[in-house]
């Protein structure tokens, strides 16, 4: 679902927007510093903005001669001249004919999926400016309008279920609507990458139908506080350790040893199984004993585990950087997620999917870990 971009020196690791504190040993120091910078910023009133957890990702626009045209993400990575649907019938058809339904079971429920997104298409036009030329998407956060509870609009798109006062302004457009979509950024050309996406804050020019509401970025509105002189203090930790840290990480050395998957396949996807875990501090220490059981070939281990050996203070040095950055982080979050009155659950936990922060150095994402099950 994700695109990854195949590099000379080493695998891409991630997403367009990465985890704040993974930084470190996907960019070394500079990561590092890179992950301070995005904090500090946070410190000094930047405003992080909502990542909301809504499903399916919907993109819509116009093409150069003004055609309307509107699909899901597997339509606009595609190749098929057909993902790039021009009619409701198109998208609903391009739906059913993209992958393979095992049972019966699974074919209706791809019909019935594929009828009510592309049931969206009049309104989604309708709301498209005649004279807009471009790409837009978001994700939706409902396609029929969801019940009154307690007084409260509640819904759950995907894995986080969002609660609006039916008394509030956002519950009186929500009272009157049929779907709503949460809008992210904008593309010049169809098709185009994840990481060449421009942000947008506001749709409002979209937001004209009464039946589709259209949201721009909801914003954190109170300043979260920072402990400055920890950041301080891990900034110097950074500048002491830099070499050792940008030696154990250091692409071409890894790619020599025939190891260019050691970050994404190794690093990534033991920090993501120890946050699922709920294991987020002494990170360097219980790394061996995931190794050992890990499906990684005997060799590779060999391999990684020589390599720790010649860089120990590199190898402890980037997990202590990468831990202090998640724990300025998750308390930067906790302080978020007490703030609008939109609340937000994920299963039984208070607190949603966490928050973004568009940089031209590279987007990153405040995702809370700890109760967020990772996936690549």
């Amino acid at each position: 679902m994700f695109i990854r971009q195949i590099l000379t020196e080493a695998p891409k690791v991630g997403r367009p927007f990465q985890h704040i504190e993974d930084l470190v040993f996907i960019e070394g120091s500079a990561g590092a510093k890179r992950s301070i910078a995005r904090l500090q910023d946070v410190a000094r009133g930047v405003k992080l903005r909502y990542k909301w957890d809504g499903k399916p990702q919907v993109y819509w626009g116009r093409e150069p001669n003004g055609q309307f045209i509107m699909c899901g993400h597997n339509g606009w990575l595609s190749r098929d001249p057909a993902g790039k649907s021009q009619s409701a019938r198109g998208l609903a058809g391009f739906i059913m004919n993209t992958g393979k339904a095992a049972s019966d079971q699974e074919i209706a429920s791809r019909q019935a999926f594929a009828t009510e997104f592309a049931s969206l298409w009049p309104m989604f036009e309708a709301a498209t400016p005649k004279d807009f030329r471009g790409y837009v998407y978001g994700d939706l956060l409902y396609m029929r309008r969801p019940e009154v509870t307690d007084g409260r609009y509640v819904f759950t798109p995907n894995k986080v279920t969002y609660s609006v006062p039916a008394d509030s302004q956002l519950g009186a457009k929500i009272a009157h609507s049929t779907a709503a979509v949460v809008g992210h950024a904008f593309f010049k050309e169809f098709g185009m990458p994840d990481d060449s996406q421009e942000p947008v804050s506001d749709f409002s020019n979209f937001d004209t139908n009464p039946n589709l509401i259209v949201m721009g970025a909801t914003y954190v509105e109170q300043l979260p506080s920072v402990d400055a002189a920890k950041l301080k203090q891990l900034e110097q930790y950074v500048k002491t350790n830099a070499a050792a840290i940008d030696a154990f990480v250091n692409d071409e050395q890894l790619a020599a040893l025939k190891m260019t998957g050691f970050k994404s396949d190794i690093l990534y996807r033991y920090n993501n199984q120890m946050a699922a875990q709920g294991q987020l501090t002494g990170l360097a220490g219980k790394f061996n004993q995931w190794l050992a059981s890990s499906k990684t070939s005997e060799p590779m281990k060999q391999k990684i585990a020589q390599w720790i050996q010649r860089n120990q203070k590199g190898f402890v040095a980037m997990f202590t950087v990468l831990e202090n950055i998640r724990q300025i982080k998750d308390h930067i979050i906790q302080q978020s997620d007490q703030q609008g009155e939109i609340t937000q659950h994920t299963g039984e936990q208070p607190g949603g999917e966490g928050y973004v922060m568009y940089h031209p150095a590279g987007n990153v994402k405040f995702v809370p870990r700890h109760r967020w099950t990772p996936t690549r």
